[in-house]
């Protein structure tokens, strides 16, 4: 991987390394109209090489597409997996068939349950978790901070899995398993260069993840790669540490 990771990596020139299927499908953005052929709304869009989750958007109609394809640069369009996200931190030495999980991190979309009488900025001061990354959800326009949800009406502030976004980062080490850790195995074994860093991945449960069915891999994060979990709530500093 370029610079280990550190700097400047591609997430196509990662997928290339990685075994078919085990990432959604994706094309460059140039390579929207063949890729959509067989497939429909919504997609994701990124950056291919990109950084904490910036210029990432999940897009729901053509219109939509056509204005960020104009300002997208070298971005790639990929399949929208919705289900739960987790980042997985794995390591293995060169010379080892075998490697281990030192973190996992549950990747938590908060969601703002509508009073009738609260704005939404005031529903993420009351939240457990959204409170923590109120400077994230003030990026949001005005017009929808202010907006009042009604009594019983979900909202979910941030559609994707970043920190530096609006996610909330959960311990998850309890999902760690064999199965999760062979599965990782086979998919660094013939990917040279992968022994160090957090697989993000998506998957549609954690009993799933736990069994390693049906994981989707989003991106891998080498050598700036964090163990997220430390970022659970329930951390003070000294436990992050």
């Amino acid at each position: 991987v370029f610079s280990g990771g550190f700097w400047g990596e591609k997430k196509s020139d990662i997928y290339r390394l990685l075994p078919d299927g085990s990432y959604p499908e994706w094309a460059p953005v140039s390579e929207y109209t063949p890729f959509m052929k067989e497939r429909s709304f919504p997609v994701v869009v990124k950056p291919d090489c990109g950084e904490r989750g910036i210029g990432v958007k999940i897009i729901e109609t053509e219109e939509t597409f056509s204005d960020y394809a104009k300002q997208s640069g070298d971005s790639i369009v990929q399949a929208f997996v919705p289900v739960q996200e987790y980042g997985v931190f794995y390591v293995r030495f060169p010379h080892e068939a075998q490697g281990q999980i030192l973190s996992i991190t549950h990747k938590v979309l908060p969601e703002l349950l509508g009073d009738g009488q609260s704005d939404i900025e005031t529903l993420c001061l009351s939240h457990p978790y959204a409170v923590y990354l109120l400077p994230a959800y003030r990026r949001m326009d005005e017009s929808t901070r202010q907006q009042i949800l009604a009594e019983g009406e979900v909202f979910r502030p941030v559609s994707i899995g970043t920190h530096s976004m609006g996610a909330v980062f959960c311990d998850g080490n309890r999902f760690r398993s064999a199965q999760l850790t062979r599965y990782f195995d086979t998919v660094t074994a013939k990917a040279e260069g992968l022994y160090f860093g957090r697989f993000d991945v998506k998957v549609s449960s954690a009993a799933d993840l736990k069994q390693a069915h049906g994981i989707q891999i989003l991106e891998f994060n080498g050598v700036t790669g964090e163990s997220g979990h430390i970022y659970d709530p329930s951390y003070n500093l000294w436990g992050a540490y």
